[in-house]
């Protein structure tokens, strides 16, 4: 170690300055600004040290200077006697920030946690750090898990806890069997039971696991080759009698390819019917190169894909695609890229044998057969590429991606020349993604982006037009040294309108931190900085000039507010507008890096028109939003707690929550919660019992059964009564077929069809061959012989119809990548037509709104409104409010609107209901659009549709084979108090949740685009470098919500900030876009349509969606989906699979790597990687997976994985050339998570 010291302090000449030269140490420093020789202020750099023992192990990390006010992070680690880190201590402040070693660093953290987490600690034995208790074996494996805080230390039950056994004849193990025909046609068989002992069983029981019952646990049982074949869970024990199990099976083929999976609600114990296979299984048939064919989800009819000789898939077909003989189709480039995809619509109805031979025999009598388009230098037919590849007729192109240059039509887009910001632009392009052009479904308008780069391969010009609206956008980016934002210009034109400027100015902490984010807005004349103004002014002075300084109200002179006229004793005069700009927010972190204030609104410099305190626990959970015990000046505070209450919990479950608002009603209101073992909401009861929810049930799937609700009684003043009482209906699978409701009112709230006594005998809803709802008898949607609701081929609505009638329906308009643009309500005659250009909202012609990260502007007069709002923890718009008499603060009177919601998303009524203003419904529950219009009544999720009165979806989920234990319909899996519910695709927990498991138990699915989310949100410096070329709908957000823009995602927020959007986006969408080029947003887009290998959203560019007229670099290849390829062969080079050139790096402790396969294998990767960007040979055992935390420093080789066997590749390996994974574990180097 002393020589490697030496080493780094020859390479790096500043380091041996700031640590303690008696110790070993790695010191590493990231430089904030460009240097030739390392001399720069201690704000310009970012310094840590690590601290190593005589074995080379970590034993002290140190984050210089890294807290609010320039302290020392300190992590203290240490090992029992047997190596292992039985205890991982949080890390503390201190404000010596020399970085010096710190003897004393155990007693300091206990002191520093005892002062800052008194209530979360036991005093005698407090325990700042999370701690295993391994068993007592050599395999030292975990059997307890704690966590800080005395409520979850060891020995307090509430640890998570771990058992390792064999399977036995009590367990009762289904054995599921799969015969293939000669055509490869699996047949499901149950063939009796395993034999005790032939399985591996694991079990996992959670904090709030008493001990006492099978409740909160979690049985895993896999077979001798590592794959999950059983996941088993308990749904609440009952008083007497055997426990309730939830059973999930995997069945593989001979290959070891995952051929079905069967969910709880299948009673496996009669054997599988058809019925329940096409209702509630999920099927897979694999041809003979094991490329997954045809696939069948529950409650959808089949799905093809074919391929070509390169394994990229380039036809998929769904049922209603199906009935038009149309497929979905994806054309590659010579480099596996996406350049151009469609509809294609063939001669006749065909399965996926009879096409799959068809686009075979288009090649035959080529001579060579070419399986990619090339570029053209003409537009052509086919906007400048080739049409060689199967198909070549009958097609409707929907997107384009271009490369490489900017070649292309740009209907009138023009190219900036010389540079941005002082930033040269790059005439080099080849590998990056230099435009689009997306198709707006049902017309021949298209969306056109192009995308300008620096040297540095950042996006510092985006440029869209979209013909449909007839709206132009166009974003300059300026960018510091390391890749953040500093400042973007944003212009946005409609039709021969004015332009709207909007200049967003940035500024960050010495740690990299987003401090504070200022916005003006204006014409084309606005300066670049918003603190310049126009000077002396006309000005007819009306009152006698005093020696003292008087402000003119901006509305008495019809200027802008902050116009101040400043005048001496000789009679001049000057005029000036300060300090300018809008604070959007300025935020302030506390000593660890923790977001505890944001100052939100108002002209910058004069304090914020409302300052948001945030609280925490111990765990990093977030407790408050401002205090409601003591509400002050503040318009809302909002207090969630976890393990406290009539019910406390203790698995990040939510046990309560308080609010109050400056409102007329000022009364604190409480909702309780409780769940089922599933951790299914089953109730919430507030403390005056007038909003009550009670009595959920649900099947083994989460399907509810029943759902009870008290609200307020619309037809008597302050009158609370029972107004749903309901129970629903199902066919054999996970369609809901009628809901009744048994409330002697049955008109608030859920409102049947059958009203009150009346019976109800009628089905109330239908769907198609997708699973999508066509009727909904109860809100007039659709009639006994036709239906109501018509889709596209995203499986998103574009008519909604009531009483079938002309006069009463919903039209929607999307572009191809799933972006809706336009929402037009008819209601007998009354049209409103909303349009949705990226931020900026339109009605019936007119600008509404421009959405800004805090809320939103309002044009007004000649002026502009911000208007803000207050999000709780699910990111549900509570509070709305403005400056409406602009005297720099905000009172009661100034409260726009007050919401508030039951669990899945109605909206309480009976108190502080008055608005003010516009009624705005475009950011409601979680941030999503409320449609209220003609009795609809929905939320509108990025990818499906939601009733919150019976708390389900309309379409099946995009993302069910990741959640295959759970009801393709589900709203949120139910889990009401652990998360939120992401754009309509699955849920997402406060506490990050392993996905990685999911997917390698269903290689099929699409649980990849969440593996490394966590990563991408921290990832500042290189994923805010890509994301603020992109609109909000570029990234993996989750619309309004605070869970991560509350608890300071430092990255969410500067993206949402460069952006103007309330996005909280996930790193994981941009994936370093601009770098890589090829791979933009790759990986992203797993989440659109549902499947790895399934449809091909490519045929509609994906569809995380554009702003309407503005889209990045980073979405030109988004249509590619998890399902996209560059693979060139069906071979790995030579070099351990690398593109390009090895290099030779050490792997650090504490690094996170995976693996996919058995222990005997020798390569890594950042853990998170896709499955589609590793090395793996279709031959490749995806269903064993293991993770890994660097324990000791060792060498590996390190490269990019070549693309290969239908995988993009891209991804980054490491090779370690001595030592495979079993002999890393033995060797200390490495330990399992």
């Amino acid at each position: 170690m002393k020589k490697l010291r030496i080493l780094f302090a020859v390479v790096f000449p500043t380091m041996v300055i700031g640590q303690t030269q008696t110790e070993n140490y790695i010191k590493t420093t990231i430089y904030q600004v460009e240097t030739q020789d390392g001399a720069v202020s201690n704000d310009n750099k970012i310094e840590n040290i690590t601290y190593y023992d005589g074995l080379g192990r970590e034993k002290q990390n140190i984050a210089i200077r890294a807290g609010e006010n320039n302290e020392d992070i300190i992590t203290h680690i240490e090992y029992d006697e047997f190596g292992r880190q039985v205890k991982e201590y949080l890390p503390y402040a201190t404000p010596t920030n020399d970085g010096l070693f710190r003897s004393g660093a155990l007693s300091a953290t206990n002191d520093y946690y005892l002062l800052k987490y008194a209530n979360d600690l036991n005093s005698n034995n407090p325990n700042p750090y999370s701690q295993k208790e391994f068993e007592p074996s050599p395999l030292n494996r975990v059997v307890k898990q704690a966590a800080p805080g005395e409520a979850w230390q060891l020995g307090s039950g509430h640890e998570i806890e771990f058992d390792y056994q064999a399977n036995a004849t009590a367990d009762q193990i289904r054995l599921f069997t799969v015969s293939l025909s000669e055509d490869y046609t699996p047949t499901l068989a149950a063939t009796g039971y395993y034999q005790p002992g032939e399985l591996y069983k694991t079990i996992t029981r959670d904090e709030n696991h008493t001990g006492t019952t099978q409740n909160h646990t979690t049985e895993e049982f896999k077979d001798k080759q590592g794959r999950v074949v059983l996941k088993r869970t308990y749904i609440n024990t009952p008083p007497s009698g055997e426990p309730e199990g939830a059973d999930t099976y995997y069945v593989y083929d001979d290959f070891g390819n995952l051929t079905y999976v069967i969910p709880p609600k299948v009673n496996t114990g009669d054997g599988i019917s058809s019925t329940e296979l096409s209702e509630l299984c999920y099927q897979y048939k694999y041809d003979y190169r094991n490329r997954l064919i045809e696939k069948q989800l529950p409650g959808k009819e089949k799905e093809y894909i074919v391929y070509n000789k390169l394994d990229q898939p380039v036809l998929t077909q769904d049922a209603n695609l199906r009935k038009n003989h149309q497929w979905l189709f994806t054309k590659y480039d010579a480099f596996g890229r996406v350049v151009y995809t469609g509809i294609y619509t063939h001669t006749g109805e065909a399965t996926q044998s009879e096409m799959q031979t068809a686009f075979n025999n288009h090649y035959a009598g080529n001579t060579p057969p070419k399986q990619f388009e090339e570029k053209l230098d003409s537009e052509g037919s086919y906007h400048y590429y080739s049409n060689v590849t199967f198909p070549i007729a009958n097609l409707e192109v929907l997107t384009v991606n271009y490369y490489d240059n900017h070649t292309f039509n740009k209907v009138g887009l023009t190219l900036p020349t010389g540079s941005i910001y002082e930033q040269a632009i790059a005439t080099n392009v080849k590998g990056l993604a230099t435009g689009t052009k997306v198709r707006v479904l049902g017309t021949n308008n298209w969306i056109t982006t192009i995308t300008v780069y620096d040297k540095k391969g950042r996006a510092i010009y985006v440029a869209g037009k979209n013909d449909y609206l007839g709206t132009t956008d166009i974003v300059q980016t300026k960018y510091d040294f390391t890749g953040r934002v500093l400042k973007t210009r944003t212009r946005h034109q409609k039709g021969s309108e004015e332009e709207i400027v909007t200049l967003d100015v940035f500024t960050y902490d010495h740690a990299g931190r987003l401090k504070t984010q200022v916005q003006c807005i204006g014409d084309d004349s606005l300066p670049e900085d918003c603190n310049d103004g126009d000077t002396e002014p006309g000005i007819e002075l009306k009152d006698t000039i005093t020696q003292t300084t008087n402000i003119v109200a901006s509305q008495s002179i019809t200027l802008i507010p902050d116009f101040h006229v400043v005048a001496t004793s000789n009679l001049s005069f000057s005029a000036k507008i300060e300090p300018g700009g809008e604070l959007i927010a300025e935020k302030t972190y506390d000593e660890l890096g923790q977001l505890i204030e944001k100052k939100v609104g108002g002209s910058n410099g004069a304090g914020g028109l409302q300052t948001v305190n945030y609280t925490y626990n111990i765990r990093g959970w977030l407790k408050q939003i401002n205090n409601p015990a003591a509400i002050g000046n503040d318009l809302f505070a909002f207090k969630i707690g976890y393990n406290e209450g009539s019910n406390p919990l203790y698995n990040g479950n939510i046990a309560l929550t308080q609010w109050k608002t400056k409102n007329t009603d000022q009364s604190l209101k409480t909702y309780n919660y409780t769940y089922d073992a599933l951790n299914r909401i089953t109730a919430a009861t507030d403390n005056t019992g007038h909003y009550n929810v009670g009595n959920i049930s649900y099947d083994k799937n989460g399907n509810i059964k029943s759902l009870n609700r008290v609200g307020l009684d619309e037809n008597t003043t302050n009158s609370f009564i029972t107004i749903d009482q309901l129970m629903y209906s199902y066919d054999s699978g996970n369609k809901l077929l009628k809901v009744t409701d048994s409330a002697a009112n049955d008109q608030f709230g859920f409102k049947d069809d059958a009203v009150n006594t009346t019976a109800d005998n009628v089905n109330d809803y239908t769907y198609d061959e997708n699973g999508n709802m066509t009727k909904d008898l109860n809100k007039g949607i659709g009639t006994s012989s036709s239906n109501g609701i018509i889709y596209n081929h995203l499986n998103l609505p574009t008519e909604v119809k009531f009483d079938n009638s002309n006069a009463k329906k919903i039209n929607y308009i999307y572009s191809a990548d799933g972006t809706k643009l336009r929402k037009t309500v008819n209601d007998n005659g009354n049209v409103i037509t909303t349009d949705y250009a990226g931020n900026y909202i339109y009605e019936n012609g007119s600008l509404e709104q421009i959405t800004q990260p805090e809320g939103y502007i309002e044009p007004d007069g000649n002026g502009w409104q911000y208007v803000y709002r207050y999000l709780d923890i699910w990111g549900n718009t509570r509070v709305t409010y403005a400056d409406d008499n602009r005297d720099g603060s905000v009172g009661t009177s100034e409260i726009r609107r007050e919401q508030n919601f039951y669990p899945f998303g109605l909206e309480h009524k009976g108190y502080n209901t008055t608005m003010y203003g516009v009624k705005n419904n475009l950011k409601t529950y979680q941030g999503q659009e409320f449609t209220e219009d003609i009795g609809l009544n929905t939320h509108e999720w990025k990818y499906r549709m939601s009733d919150p009165t019976i708390g389900r979806f309309w379409q099946i989920d995009p993302l069910a084979e990741d959640y295959t234990y759970n009801s393709t319909y589900a709203f949120q899996e139910n889990k009401m108090g652990m998360g939120i519910e992401l754009e309509g695709a699955e849920m997402y927990g406060w506490v990050q949740q392993k996905v990685v498991e999911d997917a390698a138990k269903n290689p099929n699915g699409v649980g990849a685009h969440t593996i490394g989310l966590s990563q991408g949100l921290v990832n500042t410096v290189n994923g805010i470098v890509d994301a603020v070329s992109n609109p909000k709908e570029t990234l993996k957000g989750v619309g309004n919500s605070a869970l991560w823009l509350v608890v300071g995602s430092q990255f969410s927020e500067q993206v949402d900030n460069a952006l103007g959007t309330n996005s909280t986006g996930a790193g994981d969408a941009i994936l370093n876009s601009v770098a890589n080029g090829t791979d933009n947003l790759v990986n992203g887009d797993g989440i659109e349509r549902g499947t790895t290998i399934g449809e091909i959203a490519g045929a509609v560019i994906g569809a995380k969606g554009t702003t309407a007229t503005l889209k990045g670099a980073a979405t030109v290849l988004k249509g590619t989906k998890a399902t996209t390829t560059t693979a060139l062969a069906n071979y790995y080079p030579a070099n351990n699979g690398a593109l390009g050139g090895v290099t030779t790096i050490t792997l650090e402790v504490g690094q996170q790597i995976d693996r996919f396969g058995n222990l005997g294998g020798k390569y890594f990767s950042p853990t998170g990687t896709p499955l589609l960007k590793r090395a793996l040979s279709p031959g490749a055992n995806t269903s064993i997976y293991n993770s890994f935390e660097v324990t000791k420093p060792f060498s590996v080789q390190q490269s990019t994985v070549a693309p290969a066997f239908g995988k993009i590749g891209t991804g980054t390996q490491y090779y370690s050339p001595f030592l495979n994974a079993e002999e890393l574990l033995k060797g200390g180097y490495i330990k399992s998570n």
